[in-house]
């Protein structure tokens, strides 16, 4: 176990450092000057010297993409329970993104923080979901070639399109429903009421995605990884609407 682990960590700190190559073409193309940055201007601000903060960028994509591996590789312990599986899988993402946290002072603004968590969260969540799709699939049909079996479906690893379209028109409505509140109510105490009753929404959501996963639909563990972030996402989104809704302070329910 500790040798997987020691390989998937290091093939997501290849990948995080592929990222980082990406990131830098992007960025100078981006500022459009002419040079090629290696590092965030603003990061070399803040630190008070280029090389000091390439260092620090490179390290923290690095050390995120080796996390990211390590995630992967408890996505990929089917043997475990589903419970065990996501702390696991949360706790490797978490403890990869404290360096990011630092770097882009999220503890100075907890609601933002907390949003961009959620969305790296899922982002990275979507990503490896993707790449293992790919990899079952491939895996599935070089089976199919050893065995000769051409008509027949991995069903149980298939996510329905109805499913997926009624999931959606849920957690749709819980953000029509939260911006429909934002312009209606106007006094802080009624905008905190109809927040916690979002929240009490996006739970209620949450307890249906739980009970589509019985057997009926047999996802794989990256698929309800994905959906759970996405719903969390809903939540995060509708507080970070209150932040900017001009209401004033927002609601003290995280403070």
């Amino acid at each position: 176990m500790k040798g997987k682990i020691l390989k998937y960590s290091m093939e997501g700190l290849l990948c995080g450092s592929f990222v980082y190559l990406v990131f830098s073409i992007l960025l100078s193309l981006r500022l459009n000057t002419g040079d090629f940055y290696l590092v965030l201007p603003a990061l070399a601000e803040d630190y008070k010297s280029e090389l000091f903060a390439t260092m620090i960028q490179i390290f923290v994509f690095c050390w995120f993409g080796g996390f990211c591996g390590i995630a992967y590789f408890f996505s990929e312990c089917v043997e475990w329970s589903f419970q065990k599986q996501v702390i696991g899988y949360i706790f490797s993402l978490t403890t990869g993104m404290v360096p990011l946290a630092f770097v882009g002072h999220w503890f100075e603004h907890l609601a933002i923080g907390l949003f961009s968590y959620l969305l790296i969260l899922l982002a990275i969540t979507f990503i490896l979901f993707v790449i293992s799709w790919f990899k079952l699939k491939s895996d599935v049909n070089k089976i199919k070639k050893e065995i000769g079996i051409r008509k027949n479906k991995m069903r149980n690893v298939q996510v329905s399109s109805k499913w997926i379209i009624r999931w959606l028109w849920v957690n749709y409505g819980i953000f029509v429903l939260g911006f429909f509140t934002l312009g209606f109510f106007s006094d802080n105490k009624i905008v905190r009421i109809n927040f916690v009753l979002d929240v009490l929404i996006c739970i209620i959501s949450l307890i249906l995605n739980f009970l589509l996963f019985r057997k009926r639909y047999q996802i794989t563990f990256l698929g309800k990884i994905t959906l759970l972030f996405l719903t969390f996402c809903f939540m995060a989104f509708t507080y970070f609407a209150f932040l900017t809704s001009g209401n004033g302070l927002p609601p003290a329910l995280f403070m």
